[in-house]
């Protein structure tokens, strides 16, 4: 099972249960990237306070925030109207307080300066978080979008007018959204890895609990699914990967969550893909359009990096979620981009990371945990290696219906009769994820069978020693030698894949 653990705890980090409070998060350690030095995970602009090594620091304002004229970048303090016009908007941005994307933006970089006491802004953070977990129909998610794209302000005030300065010629609404909320998720990562010399204020900080990073305390299936609404559209809301990725940091219940829900991954490698695509080109006059390329892999390098850590196995489980042939070529097409920015550490360092992951995998067939393709004989086996190291994870979770959030022990669990596999943690969730809407058990409990009947494993006993002696060795050479020795039709993986919602395209 994928067990994420406290990430480089200090002496006097404190975990309650599977809560990783801000302050047992030690300072991000040095990336083997020869001279990229990885300070932090923030990010070189806007200039803000960050950690590194336990000292403070503060950033000079690069030339692309420094040249935006409607944004005042001294370290001066917030002006103190801001928290609560922001949290008054973000909390109901429909009603008569709403403001447009424009106007966010710039007060979301505003608040930004005010350094190390970012994280007490409470009011503001705890807004923030709301704003964006909010599961929203289609419609509402629409009506939304084009009252955050155009602007219905009431530029009396002299403080909302304050915040419509000229912008960039080339700046479009959408543009405008993707750098609201870019700066918005990015301002409740900087609240979580920002640098506190006082950490017996903690209990005054934005986030105190794993309830602030779940307002609405719903199961974290819907929470998943609230925060990738964002993210449906490749040419919009990237800056949600970074958020995702910081509260997986924070949350082991919901970082298993997003490792069951290759949604995620699909989302980020679209977004991925689309940057490439829309590169400009060097002779363009749109000078802005490399920088919403650049914090696309920042973005998506985050959720990789913060959910990997390096770590093989987690790596592996992360490609098997995607087109891995697509994030192969990926890999090779982003490798200009990243070196002139990771340079200068903060986010992009993520991306490096992640990237060069990827690339140690180039050259042979992916398979997770396991033998080369070649050592297979027929590369359409490589389905059933990965279609296996689904099944063996999906067998260590305590329920198998998404958004479960109950407490029930794994070995108090029951085992669905008729794969084997799946467990849940009552009757009634089993019965719900039977005729699933998405991804019904039904459908992947008879491909389970298929396979048990090719490799002659209906026998219960027979087939659990085969799963448990999958998890004890870290690899299926056991279940691979079953399948040369029944010649298993490589469809049967194929079919678990689909069940599961994995593309077939590896």
């Amino acid at each position: 099972m994928l067990k994420p653990s406290l990430l480089w705890p200090s002496k006097s980090s404190a975990v309650n249960g599977n809560w990783r409070h801000p302050k047992a998060v030690a300072p991000w350690p040095s990336s083997k990237l020869g001279n990229h030095s990885r300070h932090c995970p923030l990010g070189s602009d806007p200039p803000i306070w960050g950690q590194c090594h336990r000292v403070a620091y503060k950033y000079k304002p690069s030339s692309f925030t420094a040249s935006i004229p409607s944004l005042d970048l001294c370290m001066s303090p917030t002006p103190h109207y801001l928290q609560p016009l922001l949290a008054s908007a973000l909390g109901d941005p429909l009603g008569s307080g709403a403001l447009c994307a424009h106007a966010l933006y710039s007060a979301i970089v505003q608040v930004l300066m005010c350094g190390p006491s970012l994280p007490y802004q409470v009011k503001f953070l705890k807004a923030a978080m709301k704003f964006m977990a909010t599961q929203r129909s289609p419609p509402e998610h629409a009506r939304l979008r084009a009252r955050l794209l155009s602007c219905e302000c009431n530029i009396c005030i002299p403080e909302i007018r304050m915040l419509h300065g000229p912008m960039p010629p080339t700046f479009t609404a959408v543009d405008k959204l993707n750098f609201m909320l870019f700066y918005l998720c990015k301002a409740l990562r900087m609240a979580v890895f920002a640098y506190q010399p006082k950490l017996h204020d903690a209990a005054k900080r934005w986030p105190a609990a794993e309830k602030d990073i779940n307002p609405f305390s719903v199961p974290l299936g819907q929470l998943c699914d609230g925060l990738l609404s964002w993210a449906e559209d490749p040419s919009s809301g990237y800056g949600v990967f970074t958020l995702i990725g910081t509260m997986c940091v924070l949350s082991a219940k919901f970082e298993l969550e997003v490792l069951a829900t290759p949604r995620v991954f699909q989302y980020a490698t679209s977004h991925l893909q689309h940057a490439l695509d829309n590169i400009p080109t060097h002779d363009t006059k749109n000078l802005w359009a490399p920088r919403f390329s650049s914090r696309v892999f920042a973005c998506a390098g985050n959720l990789f990096q913060d959910i990997a850590r390096n770590k093989a196995r987690t790596v592996d489980h992360i490609l098997t979620c995607v087109n891995w042939d697509q994030m192969r070529a990926i890999a090779r097409q982003v490798q200009p981009y990243l070196e002139p920015n990771a340079s200068q550490g903060g986010d992009m360092c993520d991306s490096v990371a992640w990237f060069d992951a990827v690339r140690a995998r180039e050259g042979r067939q992916f398979l997770p945990s396991g033998r080369p393709a070649a050592a297979m004989g027929n590369p359409e086996n490589a389905y059933l290696q990965v279609a296996w190291g689904h099944l063996v994870t999906m067998r260590s979770r305590k329920c198998t219906r998404r958004a479960c959030m109950s407490e029930t022990a794994l070995e108090e669990s029951k085992m669905c009769g008729g794969c084997g596999v799946a467990r849940y943690c009552g009757v009634e969730h089993q019965r719900d994820a039977w005729n699933s809407p998405q991804h019904p058990h039904k459908k992947l409990c008879s491909a389970i069978q298929d396979l048990r009947r090719a490799i002659h494993l209906e026998k219960d006993d027979a087939w659990t020693r085969l799963i448990h002696d999958t998890e004890s060795r870290r690899a299926p050479h056991q279940f691979l030698a079953l399948c040369d020795q029944y010649g298993v039709n490589p469809s049967l993986g194929k079919a678990i894949l689909a069940a599961v919602g994995v593309p077939l395209t590896h």
